[in-house]
């Protein structure tokens, strides 16, 4: 596995997103969100977004597809804040 530095740009490419069954659902409340603004008003510091795995999955057909193995939460509340 190759660990390496990316931008959130993904997630405006059309790419589509799966959540495994063996993930937890969404539990982030208002303090995390909270959380994560600030850090992205903070101007002296990029915002920490933790570490973030996503799997490749092959198809023969249809969109370029990520299985979001780590950063469910942190994900799914960018995608939320980007929706609205």
């Amino acid at each position: 596995m190759k660990a390496e530095a990316k931008s959130l740009r993904f997630l405006g490419e059309g790419k589509k997103l799966t959540v495994p069954f063996f993930q937890r659902t969404y539990v982030w409340d208002e303090d995390n969100w909270k959380e994560l603004l600030n850090s992205f008003d903070n101007i002296d510091e990029k915002p920490f977004l933790g570490s973030m795995i996503l799997k490749n999955i092959t198809k023969a057909l249809g969109p370029e597809e990520k299985m979001i193995i780590d950063g469910q939460q942190r994900l799914t509340t960018i995608t939320i804040l980007a929706k609205a």
